[in-house]
C-alpha cells in the first residue's frame, strides 16, 4: 500500500492522561485510539505491529506443542461459581445479566472454561499429556486505568492451559514453557527477567513472571546482587535475620537484656518513639498490624499481624496467611481507630500478651524472623504500658507466616548475597 493511501491520524500533542512515553507514542503516531477508560482501538499501524507480536508469540508455542483454539469471550456466570470463584475474584469480574435472566461474565482469565472442555473431551490418560493456548480478548474492570496500554481494562493476552497425568510431567511442561517464553522475549528484543511471584486469585503451588525491566513499571523486584535470585516483592523471601540491619542501626545492636516486665510509656505510641525511649534498636520492638479483612459475601472481620519494628508488612503475604485454611477472603483494608477500641484494644499499646481471649480473633499471625525470638519490646494492651523482656519461645499454639516485605539490604535465601530493588 501507498503511504498516501494509509488511514493514520497522528495527534500534533499528547492527550493530558498519556504520562509514559510509550503510550504518547502510540496515541500521537496514530498506533492506538481511545474509546473509553482503559479500553483502545487499535488502527492499521497498531494492528501491524500487534500481528508481529501475535506471529512471534504463535510460532513460538506451536513450536513448544501447545495446540491453539478460541474461547467464547462471554463465559455463563454458572462455571464460575462452579469454581467458587464468582465472589473471590473480586470487582474486576465484570457481571451482567442477558434478557433471560442468565447470568455471565466478561473472562479476564479462562481456566473455568478449559476445565470445561478438557471435562468433556479428555476420557482417558493416554489422551494427556495436552496444552491448549488462546490469543484472545480479556476484561478486567480495573479500577484504576492507566499507562496506556500497560493497565487497560480490554486487552488482548495469550492464556495457555495444559493437562497431565503426573505431577513430573507437570514440572517438565512448566519448565518447557519457561523456556518458550524465554525466547519469545528474547525475539522481540526486550530486557527482562525471570522471578519468583504469588499466584494470586489463580492459585498453584509455584509461579513465575517475565518482568520487562523499564522505569516506567508498577511492579518492583528484589533480585541478589551475586546470583539470579529474582523475586515480585509480593512473594520475595529473604534469609533470616539474628541482628538489626547493619546499615540501620542507631543503638547499641545487641538484644535489650531485662526480665519480663510491664513497663510505663507515657503516650508512647510509635515505634520511632519506643525506640527512642528505651535506647534499642527497632528490631527488638514487635509492631502489631492490625487490619479489616473483607469475604467474599462483604462480611468483614479484624485480623491481627506481628512484625519485627524495623520491618514493613506485604499486604499479599498478609492475605495468603488468613486464607491459607478458608480462602474465603478478598481484600484486606486498614481498621478505624473506632474499630480497633470498639474490639477492646487501644491503639498504639497492641501486643500478643491475652490479645485472643480480649478479641476472640481466629486469626492472629507472627512474621517467620519472630519464631521464637527473645528480649523483645510490645504492646500490653493497655494504654501508656509496653511489656519488656518478651519470650515469644515460651507462648503456645503461635502461627508464624512469612509476612514481611524484602527491604534493600537483605541476605539473599540462595546465597546470602545482597538484595536490592529494581
Amino acid at each position: 500500500m501507498l503511504f498516501s493511501q494509509l488511514f493514520v491520524n497522528t495527534l500534533k500533542e499528547a492527550p493530558k492522561d498519556a504520562v509514559l512515553k510509550s503510550h504518547q507514542y502510540l496515541v500521537r503516531g496514530g498506533f492506538v485510539q481511545q474509546i473509553g477508560s482503559g479500553i483502545y482501538n487499535f488502527l492499521p499501524l497498531g494492528k501491524k505491529l500487534l500481528d508481529k507480536v501475535r506471529f512471534i508469540v504463535k510460532e513460538e508455542m506451536d513450536k513448544s506443542g501447545a495446540q491453539e483454539i478460541l474461547m467464547g469471550f462471554v463465559t455463563p456466570a454458572e462455571l464460575w461459581k462452579e469454581s467458587g470463584r464468582y465472589e473471590q475474584y473480586g470487582r474486576e469480574l465484570l457481571r451482567f445479566v442477558d434478557r433471560k435472566d442468565n447470568e455471565f461474565v466478561l473472562g479476564p482469565t479462562h481456566e473455568e472454561v478449559i476445565t470445561h472442555i478438557a471435562k468433556n473431551s479428555i476420557k482417558s490418560y493416554k489422551q494427556l499429556p495436552v496444552h491448549l493456548y488462546q490469543i484472545h480478548t480479556k476484561f478486567r474492570d480495573e479500577l484504576r486505568p492507566r499507562f496506556g496500554l500497560m493497565r487497560g481494562r480490554e486487552f488482548i493476552m495469550k492464556d495457555g492451559y495444559s493437562f497431565h497425568s503426573s505431577y513430573e510431567d507437570l514440572d517438565r511442561e512448566f519448565d518447557t514453557m519457561e523456556m518458550t517464553y524465554k525466547r519469545i522475549l528474547q525475539r522481540m528484543g526486550v530486557d527482562f527477567k525471570i522471578v519468583e511471584a504469588d499466584s494470586g486469585a489463580i492459585g498453584g503451588s509455584g509461579s513465575k513472571e517475565f518482568m520487562v525491566l523499564a522505569p516506567c513499571g508498577e511492579d518492583t523486584i528484589v533480585v541478589c546482587k551475586n546470583c539470579d535470585y529474582g523475586a515480585n516483592i509480593e512473594a520475595s523471601k529473604r534469609a533470616m535475620r539474628t541482628q538489626p540491619r547493619a546499615f540501620e542501626v542507631k543503638y547499641d545492636s545487641n538484644p535489650p537484656q531485662a526480665a519480663f516486665a510491664r513497663f510505663t510509656t507515657p503516650d508512647i505510641k510509635t515505634i520511632e518513639d519506643l525506640s527512642a525511649f528505651f535506647k534499642v534498636d527497632k528490631f527488638y520492638i514487635m509492631k502489631a498490624i492490625v487490619k479489616k479483612a473483607i469475604k467474599v459475601d462483604n462480611s468483614t472481620e479484624l485480623v491481627f499481624f506481628f512484625v519485627r519494628g524495623d520491618d514493613e508488612a506485604q499486604e499479599v503475604k498478609m492475605l495468603n496467611a488468613i486464607n491459607k485454611q478458608t480462602d474465603t477472603y478478598v481484600t484486606l483494608e486498614d481498621a478505624s481507630i473506632e474499630e480497633i477500641e470498639k474490639a477492646g484494644l487501644v491503639a498504639g499499646f497492641i501486643g500478643a500478651y491475652g490479645l485472643r481471649h480480649i478479641t476472640q480473633a481466629q486469626h492472629i499471625y507472627f512474621d517467620e524472623s519472630l519464631r521464637d525470638a527473645s528480649n523483645l519490646i510490645c504492646g500490653a494492651n493497655e494504654k501508656d504500658y509496653h511489656f519488656v523482656g518478651v519470650d515469644l519461645s515460651t507462648f503456645e499454639g503461635l502461627d508464624y507466616a512469612d509476612l514481611a516485605q524484602s527491604k534493600e539490604g537483605d541476605f539473599c535465601p540462595k546465597c546470602s548475597g545482597e538484595l536490592y530493588y529494581t
